[in-house]
């Protein structure tokens, strides 16, 4: 039902990136780190033999740089030990982080470009971004497969930059924050969860949206004290026209009903807005409430605290009529007393996880769980599919605090406990990230 699919945007509202991988043979064996003397402009050895002479003589500048950069130097020093071991490689994304630096996409970027014959590399040598358990198996099928897309991105730094720091947030302000793909790059679709081929093709080989590596060990960035910009524009979900004179709050997370905002705006004539949050003497987490009379209320709720400068908060929401209409659809009736919450479910990776299930800690005999199926409400599904994505029907609302526990069927353990509330007769969505 269409509703299904607006309800789906708002709470996937930030860009869930595929894993990208590429690596056939790689690099022989060979030390690297930033005290070795080989290599050129004062860099280190890159395998051995060909490939090594290639780094020296056309990835020089890159490899002095990487040298100097204690994360490229890990990462490149832990892969090239691996040879031709997949896992090897994919741990080391594990242990040693993405390389989320200037001085990694560019090495690696050149190494695709100028030595991958030399070096062994097939599908430009994309490594490390996938979770070891699979790795072989994504190997394999990004190599038979998509590999020419793959080799697009692997090619061009500005792309290497990007899926290197998507992959490696773990909050959604961070992940906005990257830096966007260069149009040049010829490679958009790569990181589009809806069109990436892990997203499609090579998604169970590559366990897209099935990463909990990092559960039990989650260590979010520290927060920004300072001012935060924020903008967004606010939407009605089917047609997607501009909800004019909308008001804008950022609240809180102890002000439950929004008492005391911190700051509010109302949209202009295409639905955006744009304020500054100001700065605070201690961390605190809060989230948005967007208000209208053509619209159903709607509370987002970020989860972590912002680390970020910048925060894009884009709010799709519909009629009270289309709501109600929508509930009917799944077999609900929706009592104007109670509150929505939908929930969408991200893995490590902050992909859009399939295979979890919900719980949540408040109840009343008319609360209902739906998961979806393509976007549509299917009574029978027992956890997410490929979307991730769940709504609680008829849940109790203010002054009522709800925590919603996502456990994956995979893993067995809870990867996320969060916190959300909602109004009566309102809205909530909350994106359900691994928790500390």
């Amino acid at each position: 039902m269409a509703w299904l699919a607006g309800a789906a945007a708002v709470a996937g509202a930030v860009l869930a990136c595929g894993q990208l991988v590429g690596i056939g043979n790689d690099p022989p064996q060979g030390p690297v780190g930033p005290t070795t003397e080989a290599g050129a402009e004062g860099g280190f050895t890159y395998g051995q033999g060909d490939c090594a002479a290639c780094v020296t003589t056309s990835c020089g500048m890159q490899a002095a740089a990487c040298a100097g950069t204690p994360s490229c130097a890990a990462l490149e020093g832990c892969m090239s030990g691996c040879g031709t071991d997949a896992t090897c490689r994919a741990q080391c994304g594990i242990t040693d982080g993405l390389g989320n630096d200037p001085a990694t996409p560019a090495f690696e970027a050149c190494l695709a470009t100028s030595c991958s014959t030399e070096c062994g590399l097939q599908c430009g040598g994309l490594a490390a971004v996938f979770p070891p358990a699979t790795a072989d198996a994504c190997q394999t099928c990004i190599v038979q497969g998509p590999c020419a897309s793959v080799t697009e991105c692997a090619v061009h730094m500005s792309c290497q930059a990007a899926l290197r720091c998507q992959l490696s947030s773990s909050t959604v302000d961070v992940l906005g924050a990257c830096p966007p793909l260069d149009p040049d790059a010829a490679a958009p679709s790569i990181v589009s969860q809806q069109s990436a081929p892990l997203a499609g093709a090579c998604s169970t080989d590559c366990s897209w949206g099935a990463d909990w590596s990092c559960v039990g060990k989650v260590d979010w960035p520290a927060a920004t004290l300072g001012p935060i910009q924020a903008t967004g524009t606010v939407e009605d979900a089917l047609s997607l026209e501009p909800i004019v004179g909308a008001t804008v709050k950022v609240c809180n997370l102890t002000d439950l009903s929004c008492t005391s905002p911190i700051v509010h705006r109302p949209t202009d004539d295409a639905g955006s807005y744009a304020m500054t949050i100001p700065g605070r003497p201690v961390a605190a987490v809060v989230y948005a409430d967007i208000s209208s009379p053509a619209i159903v209320s709607l509370l987002e709720f970020p989860v972590a605290p912002f680390s970020e400068s910048h925060l894009d908060l884009p709010g799709e929401t519909v009629s009270p009529t289309v709501l109600a209409l929508g509930a009917q659809g799944a077999g609900v009736t929706l009592d104007p007393s109670l509150g929505v919450v939908f929930v969408t479910a991200y893995d490590c990776r902050l992909g859009n996880a399939s295979g979890v299930q919900f719980d949540i800690d408040q109840k009343v005999p008319s609360t209902t769980l739906v998961y979806y199926k393509g976007g549509s409400p299917d009574p029978a599904a027992i956890a997410t599919d490929a979307q991730g994505f769940a709504a609680f029907l008829n849940v109790p609302a203010v002054p009522t605090t709800l925590h919603i526990k996502t456990t994956p069927l995979a893993l067995g353990d809870a990867s996320s406990t969060v916190p959300v509330f909602v109004r009566d007769g309102g809205m909530a969505v909350v994106n359900a990230i691994p928790t500390p």
